[in-house]
């Protein structure tokens, strides 16, 4: 005897729950909570403990990266390390981790990468929609790495 075509409708409904409960379950076990004060070692990258972590998402320069303002150089890379360090200085930052080394993390219930990237201190590396949105911010008011740029 075959079910009745309401009875069909729950049984394919309940797979769809179970396999989305399953599918959820799978894409955020290997993700582990990490709390605390970082030290900040580039611009985009942080460590707790002797683990170092990039900031998923963003893209700075390299602590010795320079930049060009017109034809001066200056070492935008440092500058870059030290706007995080000043923004995460004594903050407890709650962070998930991501793919392996990176992690998304909150300040104060605010996503640091955004801050970052609306600062002009990082570009975005990924198709969040939020973090173009913090680079077009950034170059239309002429922040950070696109000084003198606008």
């Amino acid at each position: 005897m075959l079910p009745s075509p309401p009875q069909k409708l729950i049984i394919t409904l309940f797979i769809l729950i179970l396999t989305s409960i399953f599918f959820t379950n799978l894409s955020t076990s290997n993700s582990k909570e990490i709390e605390g004060i970082f030290n900040v070692i580039s611009g985009d990258t942080i460590s707790l403990n002797g683990v170092i972590y990039k900031l998923e998402g963003i893209k700075a320069p390299n602590s010795r990266q320079k930049c060009k303002k017109g034809s001066l150089p200056w070492l935008c890379g440092a500058a870059a390390k030290r706007f995080l360090s000043q923004t995460t200085h004594g903050i407890i930052l709650t962070c998930k981790t991501k793919s392996a080394g990176s992690v998304k993390c909150n300040i104060r219930g605010r996503d640091l990468a955004n801050i970052i990237v609306k600062a002009g201190w990082a570009v975005p590396i990924s198709k969040e929609q939020f973090l173009k949105e913090a680079e077009l911010y950034a170059r239309e008011n002429g922040l950070g790495l696109w000084t003198g740029k606008k």
